[in-house]
This record gives C-alpha cells, structure tokens and sequence, in this order.
C-alpha cells in the first residue's frame, strides 16, 4: 500500500525579523487568493542568494488562507511588508526565484555574481531539458 501525502509547508514570519523567532507561523498549503490593483516596488535580496537584490514588483495588499499546524482553516488579509514577505516566500513554494521573475531588475554585488547566476541559469534549463528526454537508444 502506498500512502500520498502531499503538503506545502511555509514558515512565515510577518515581521521579517529573523530575531523575532516567537513570530514565526508555520502555514499548510497556504494560498494567496486575491491581490489588490496596487502594487509597489521594492528591493529585496534572498538567503538563497546572498549577493543578489532586485527591485521587485509585487501588490501591496493579498488575501490569503492556509491551515495551521492543528489542522484549523485560515484566512487573512496582509498588507504592506507582511504581504511582500508572504507573496516572496510564496514564490519559493513555486519554484519561483526572484532573480527570473519578469518584473525585476537586478543588482549584482559583483561579477563573480553575475557570472555565477548565469551559469546556474544554465544548468537549470539543461537540467530541465534533459529531464524530458526520457530514455534514448542507440544502436550500430
């Protein structure tokens, strides 16, 4: 017997302070299920990659609802640095890195950087293509 138990898991933390470790709320399958027209530009940077901030457009206000770890329902509305925190951390779940997001613009910190990004790039579309492939026989 085979048992699937697929969950999204997102730690979230409104106030973005990593000191702040009361603050953190851990969110099942959580869903952003309305934006608001307004929208701002900000800067932001990811532990993922340290060296790279961007200034990302997002909007200022989402609706949101997700289970907590007892199982109970949620939904909110976030506004302001809480909705840009949850709507980045949202874009991890997705697969989504701030540096291929259409709406950005990049600083790189340096040109190790730079070139780093670019060949990760790179891996990742090879990795993807060679993931479709999927057997290949040869014979003489």
């Amino acid at each position: 017997m085979k048992v699937g138990i697929n969950k999204r898991i997102m730690v979230f933390n409104e106030k973005g302070d990593p000191s702040a470790k009361d603050d953190e709320m851990v969110l099942i399958n959580p869903e952003i299920t309305s934006t608001s027209p307004e929208e701002d530009v900000h800067e932001e940077g990811c532990l993922s990659f340290p060296l790279i901030r961007g200034d990302v457009r997002r909007p200022k206000t989402i609706g949101v609802k997700y289970s907590s770890l007892d199982g109970e329902q949620h939904e909110r509305i976030l506004e302001g640095w809480p909705a840009r925190i949850f709507q980045h951390e949202y874009d991890h779940l997705n697969k989504v890195r701030t540096s291929t997001r259409e709406d950005t613009s990049f600083h790189y910190n340096n040109l190790f950087t730079f070139f780093f990004i670019f060949y990760m790039s790179i891996l990742s579309v090879m990795r993807r293509t060679l993931s479709t492939v999927q057997s290949v026989h040869f014979s003489i």
